[in-house]
């Protein structure tokens, strides 16, 4: 599907459909070397068979306001695969992708942490991944939501540490339980010893704040 033919309608469309779905990739300790979460990646699946990627559609989708729906109507899904994942392993978690928008208002938390309870599960099995710039442009309201998921016991991740203006005092002001090592870091900590460098200062770091770190691609 090209760009032009991905409209407000058809991503509505396609949510009514239900060819919206989640793909898992999943995280690996590299001190186990055993599966110990996922990321749920959101992928839309067309009727002629593309697989339409979320730079294709989630601009757009943040542009009209229709991001918010995406995350409302996908959560029940998400949902019952923690459900599948929690009778494979309890202690898995799994991660999913959040924007500011999401947070806005208040509805979006409730209706996570009733679905969660609904369903009987626990709330250390969800992270939600927000980014750097929600983060740096975050009013009262959505620092205000966010927090009250992570007073719930859901974690909460930064997502593309490293590529933007991340500072201690970042991480110490909001209730980080993971930050995600952008792979453009990673894929270049071999080129040389300051990419090296960075990498393992950020490992170090988290470490010290008793955070977690997960190292992308």
């Amino acid at each position: 599907m090209t760009d032009s033919a991905i409209t407000e309608q058809t991503i509505l469309a396609g949510l009514d459909a239900g060819e919206f779905v989640y793909y898992y990739q999943p995280k690996v300790s590299l001190i186990t070397g055993k599966v110990i979460g996922a990321e749920a990646l959101i992928r839309w699946q067309r009727p002629d068979g593309q697989t339409v990627l979320p730079n294709d559609f989630i601009p757009l989708a943040e542009q009209t306001g229709l991001i918010k729906q995406i995350s409302y109507r996908m959560f029940a899904k998400l949902a019952r695969d923690l459900l599948i994942f929690s009778d494979i392993d309890s202690r898995l978690v799994t991660s999913v992708n959040a924007s500011a928008q999401d947070f806005a208002d208040g509805r979006f938390c409730t209706m996570v942490l009733e679905t969660l309870e609904q369903l009987c599960i626990p709330t250390k099995n969800l992270q939600i991944e927000i980014t750097e710039t929600t983060v740096l442009n975050a009013d009262p309201d959505v620092r205000k939501n966010i927090q009250t998921l992570c007073d719930a016991g859901v974690g909460l991740a930064m997502d593309d540490y490293g590529t933007g203006y991340s500072t201690l005092e970042t991480l110490s002001q909001w209730p980080f339980t993971t930050i995600k090592l952008d792979r453009s870091i990673v894929g270049r900590m071999l080129d040389n010893p300051k990419n090296q460098t960075i990498a393992e200062s950020s490992i170090r770091m988290a470490h010290e704040l008793d955070i977690g770190i997960v190292a992308e691609g």
